[in-house]
């Protein structure tokens, strides 16, 4: 009889060592599937600075963010839904819904100088660096972190007393 000869594979680790570098990798959970997966807290300048403990957003902020963030999601999705569905000779994604976004953000954005929102849109909506973004603020890098940190504070706070937060 041929015995069959059981080979150990080599496990590969969840994360690259050059992505690991780079990001805050935790495992998501104990059990079943959830071992398996690694979440990066720390990709972004905006995912760093919501994930810190004690850190200078406080919930209103964080809610405030994830809203904003909700409204672009809503602009940006554009095209067909997946299940093709038609209503009356139109797609479902047409309408409504992309129009509320655009106006609930610029009500929400008419309240700042242009250079403030567009900071906490390139650090909200695009993920920016926080120097790129605060660049419109600063020259050096560490500077511009900070004005952009500051900027995007100041805007979610705001939006925070818009929303009845």
């Amino acid at each position: 009889m041929a015995r069959v000869k059981q080979v150990e594979k080599e496990i590969e680790p969840l994360v690259n060592p050059f992505a690991a570098q780079h990001g805050q990798y935790e495992q998501l959970g104990k059990y079943h599937e959830a071992r398996n997966v690694q979440v990066n807290r720390g990709g972004t300048a905006i995912e760093r600075w919501l994930n810190e403990k004690d850190g200078v957003f406080g919930d209103n902020e964080k809610i405030a963010i994830r809203y904003c963030q909700a409204l672009w999601q809503r602009i940006d999705k554009k095209g067909p839904r997946e299940d093709g569905i038609r209503v009356y000779g139109r797609y479902l994604w047409v309408g409504q819904s992309e129009h509320e976004a655009l106006g609930e953000l610029a009500r929400l954005s008419k309240d700042f100088p242009t250079r403030y929102w567009s900071i906490y849109e390139d650090v909200c909506r695009f993920h920016s660096s926080a120097a790129d973004a605060g660049v419109l603020m600063a020259k050096n890098s560490r500077s511009a972190s900070d004005a952009a940190r500051a900027c995007t504070q100041v805007v979610a706070a705001h939006v925070a007393i818009r929303m009845g937060l």
